[in-house]
């Protein structure tokens, strides 16, 4: 009887395979080139979130097979899983990649997907509000290595993320969207980025909205 394989034993050769050819030359890449690692690896895996199973697996091995280049991705969507896993699968991420990982989360935008995956399609002002707990509980774990939080869509009591992220602070986070009066205020809370219009008109005046919650929150 053969011996059984495990899931990362038996997707490890087409890792190899489909990835890493985009990944050879890594090591001459710049220092601050950020992987938009859902992009390539909706070519190579076809999954559509990076924080996925077989994304996440695939996330890994790149951490673990190049040495400079930062690896994360544009958005993701806070509520397609819990808050507290997610902090601690991008903690274990960004501690095989030796501190290379960032996270980019949005309240999500994409009714297909969402109900595609049975999550139904909540309001936006709960999915924003989801946003907002989900941010605390990760930026509370990363920080503290456990997150206790009594939200009104995220209940964590003592969730323990260890060992943390190496990075210092822990891993930053890009807040997508721009949603002037809530999605901008919580990048001003939380963020170190922003992922936002690219528009010269968009950017400009959203730039400035966002000083101005800067200003309000006293980041």
């Amino acid at each position: 009887m053969e011996p059984v394989r495990t899931h990362h034993e038996e997707h490890a050769p087409l890792a190899d395979r489909l990835i890493a050819p985009y990944f050879r030359d890594a090591a001459l890449w710049p220092v601050t080139l950020v992987l938009l690692v859902h992009v390539v690896l909706g070519i190579a895996v076809g999954v559509l979130a990076a924080w996925r199973s077989g994304a996440g697996f695939a996330l890994a091995w790149i951490g673990a097979h190049t040495e400079r280049v930062r690896l994360g991705q544009m958005c993701t969507c806070m509520s397609y899983r819990n808050p507290a896993y997610l902090a601690k699968v991008a903690a274990t991420a960004d501690i095989i990649s030796g501190g290379r990982v960032e996270m980019g989360i949005g309240a999500g935008w994409y009714e297909h997907e969402w109900r595609a995956y049975g999550y139904g399609f909540p309001s936006a002002p709960e999915r924003l509000g989801m946003l907002d707990e989900g941010v605390q509980i990760m930026k509370q774990a990363w920080e503290t290595g456990s997150a206790t939080l009594d939200g009104t869509h995220y209940q964590v009591d003592g969730a323990i993320v260890e060992p943390r992220p190496l990075q210092e602070g822990g891993i930053p986070l890009w807040i997508a969207g721009g949603g002037e009066k809530v999605t901008l205020k919580i990048a001003a809370k939380y963020a170190r980025y922003t992922n936002f219009d690219g528009t010269l008109e968009g950017f400009t005046r959203k730039s400035e909205l966002l000083k101005g919650h800067c200003d309000t929150v006293g980041t």
